[in-house]
């Protein structure tokens, strides 16, 4: 990810935490040093390793039931976001 996207990302996280609903409110927490305003290549990578690892184990944990456990039948959505 180059700067602008890592940027973006700090952006996005806090408003979809609720802290920054606008761009203007973002600017004004990142000055007072309330949220990030942008995330190092490591952090990015770390972060995206363990959401990996996460659902690799919970595809694993729900493999698991569905052949020895009490779970019988499967459904899968996928959802695409535009």
């Amino acid at each position: 990810m180059n700067r602008a996207e890592r940027k973006r990302l700090a952006q996005d996280l806090a408003r979809y935490a609720g802290e920054a609903s606008t761009r203007r409110q973002f600017i004004r927490l990142a000055r007072q040093g309330a949220v990030r305003s942008i995330f190092t290549r490591q952090e990015v990578n770390k972060a995206v390793i363990k959401q990996l690892l996460n659902a690799v184990s919970s595809g694993l944990t729900l493999a698991g039931s569905g052949a020895f456990g009490v779970l019988r039948k499967v459904s899968v959505h996928v959802v695409e976001e535009k």
